[in-house]
């Protein structure tokens, strides 16, 4: 964690606290909506970062089929599974 990165964003909003204390009802309201913006695209980067990367895997199963006149043929079934890195 970067401490003085997060020592300037407190900063910041002490400063933007003291501003819209001073201002009326609606630049409040205006100011309250942009820190509601910034803070929901914050939480959708962090969810992005800590979001599992997986791959998709292709894997081939094969298997004896046997037919009613004893002859074997080989068949193949390919299954998508999902595995995470």
């Amino acid at each position: 964690m970067n401490q003085s990165a997060l020592k300037d964003i407190q900063q910041a909003l002490n400063a933007i606290r003291g501003e819209v204390a001073r201002t009326d009802d609606e630049t409040k309201w205006a100011a309250l909506e942009l820190m509601l913006g910034m803070s929901s695209s914050i939480v959708a980067l962090a969810k992005k970062m800590t979001k599992p990367k997986t791959k998709t895997v292709k894997k081939l199963s094969l298997y004896l089929k046997r037919k009613s006149s004893n002859n074997q043929h080989l068949l193949a079934k390919t299954r998508t599974t999902s595995s995470v890195i």
